[in-house]
């Protein structure tokens, strides 16, 4: 091993920035002239709207059989928008939703199984994931979308495994939307 080095070399006191001083300035070559050093202008006078939930209750599932997921802790829920007891989100003004769910499922048996997790926005599957999972160990298959959502559309998460096995009652079993300021909305 060599030896341990009995003067550190000194480095300039001012550590160098991240980005550079013209992208720090508000010049990153893309913006227009006009744009350019304007102070941040949040969006305003848009509804807050954001939930999250958790499943409280193991659910059994039949090999090959779609499931709708249940998330019936509510942690919360700023607009009064998700029911916990149809585990149902529906925005009550419209515009751009990041969605969020995951779904930790254990096989019955020991074996291979694909697990597959998607949203339905009016009973119409958007979005998914899948996974292969090998052996008895539980699997965790989560999604994230980003979504244009009208004021009064449903939204659920459901699964299916070609394994039969149980949805677990974890924090690992979840579900959570926000809206996303936009100027489309």
């Amino acid at each position: 091993m060599p030896p341990r080095p009995s003067k550190w070399i000194k480095r300039n006191d001012r550590p160098e920035p991240l980005l550079s001083p013209s992208v720090m300035q508000g010049r990153n070559g893309n913006t227009p002239t006009s744009q350019q050093n304007q102070p941040f202008a949040p969006i305003t006078n848009q509804p807050i709207s954001a939930f999250r939930a958790t499943s409280n209750m193991n659910l059994s599932v039949a090999a090959n059989a779609a499931s709708g997921v249940l998330f019936q802790n509510e942690q919360f829920d700023l607009a009064n928008e998700y029911n916990p007891d149809t585990s149902t989100f529906s925005p009550r003004t419209a515009g751009v939703y990041s969605l969020n769910a995951s779904v930790e499922f254990q096989a019955n048996a020991n074996v291979d199984f694909n697990l597959e997790v998607v949203f339905l926005v009016n009973q119409d599957v958007v979005g998914g994931n899948n996974e292969t999972q090998a052996g008895n160990l539980p699997a965790v298959v989560a999604i994230t979308e980003i979504l244009q959502l009208n004021a009064g559309d449903t939204v659920t998460v459901a699964m299916r495994s070609t394994a039969a096995g149980t949805i677990q009652a974890t924090t690992r079993t979840r579900f959570a939307a926000a809206r996303v300021p936009s100027l489309t909305s």
